[in-house]
């Protein structure tokens, strides 16, 4: 982080009355990652140390009116990045009662639908069966990659159990890509529920994902909490497609999990029946285990992919 921006965030949060509430948070994880004959690497190394550091700033106010205005913005340092030298695009909003306009770099719908990413596991928060295969927009923790001019405009709005979200995605509001491939607008819409009795229904829909023209995408997923202590979710994705060549197919995905006092455990078994590079199987699966430290974890996770190639991972990771 350079020195500009530490004096900058340290100015901010000595002038009191100018800013009403500033807050830095964030996540830290390190641990040894394995892929089977070194796919990861492009047959290199199997295993390899991956660590990720993020700070999050949350900046808000609150008028006489009552109106919230925030901004909020990350910095992300992967392994093999050079350094955490940039931020990301902030995300700018407002929220009053049940509703939060954001504008900006966005929490889309799709990618916000609360069921979408159940099935991840071990230190690495990754489902290699259950997560969603298709390209969508989401928030972008480090930059636009080359589409400075995205903007975003997302609405929220959260009643007791209910959340309906939508959003919409310029990749370049100058209009001087609107015939270029990857340029379309990308529209989302997501709605989660939950009952008292422990059922929660989520399900997500985008069109054009990541501005790719017909690259319609559908998410249904139930998640039920038995008691306290286990859980058991189904999730189904119609994962889209960019190119004719490439059939990414519709991903059914069974999984639960299991706590027992500090140690808890979670498994998956998926099946996809599309037709794409590289894959050679319809089933994945997955097993994790976490040990809850208080304020941190350690976890592992043993995962099967469609490639038919096994992946492991142990770590740690602590939150502040």
């Amino acid at each position: 982080m350079n020195k500009s921006v530490i004096a900058m965030a340290a100015l901010v949060l000595s002038t009191g009355g100018a800013v009403a509430d500033v807050k830095i948070s964030g996540f830290g994880r390190t641990g040894l990652f394995y892929y089977e004959n070194g796919h990861r690497t492009g047959g290199g190394n199997s295993t390899q140390v991956s660590s990720r550091l993020r700070f999050i700033v949350n900046a808000t106010t609150i008028t006489d009116s009552g109106v919230k205005f925030g901004a909020r913005f990350r910095w992300q340092w992967d392994q093999g990045d050079a350094a955490m030298s940039s931020g990301s695009p902030p995300s700018i909003y407002a929220a009053f009662d049940h509703v939060t306009v954001y504008v900006g770099n966005v929490p889309t719908a799709f990618d916000s639908a609360n069921l979408l990413k159940a099935s991840q596991m071990g230190i690495y928060d990754r489902s290699e069966g259950g997560d969603p295969l298709g390209d969508f927009f989401s928030f972008e923790n480090k930059s636009y990659r080359g589409r400075v001019n995205r903007v975003g405009l997302a609405v929220e709005y959260e009643a007791g159990s209910l959340v309906a979200r939508a959003s919409f995605v310029n990749p370049d509001q100058t209009g001087n890509n609107e015939d270029g491939i990857g340029f379309e607008e990308e529209l989302g819409a997501s709605l989660d529920y939950a009952w008292d009795n422990g059922l929660s229904l989520s399900t997500a829909a985008v069109f054009n994902g990541s501005g790719y023209k017909d690259n319609d995408q559908y998410f249904v997923g139930a998640q039920f909490a038995v008691n306290d202590n286990a859980r058991v979710g189904m999730n189904f994705i119609n994962n889209g497609s960019i190119t004719e060549s490439d059939d990414l197919g519709q991903t059914l995905v069974l999984y639960g999990n299991l706590a027992w006092k500090s140690v808890s455990f979670d498994a998956y078994v998926a099946n996809n029946d599309g037709d794409w590079s590289g894959k050679t199987t319809d089933q994945a699966y997955g097993i994790g285990v976490n040990y809850d430290l208080g304020g941190a974890r350690l976890a592992a996770s043993l995962q099967r992919d469609y490639s038919e190639l096994l992946s492991i991972d142990t770590g740690v990771r602590f939150s502040f």
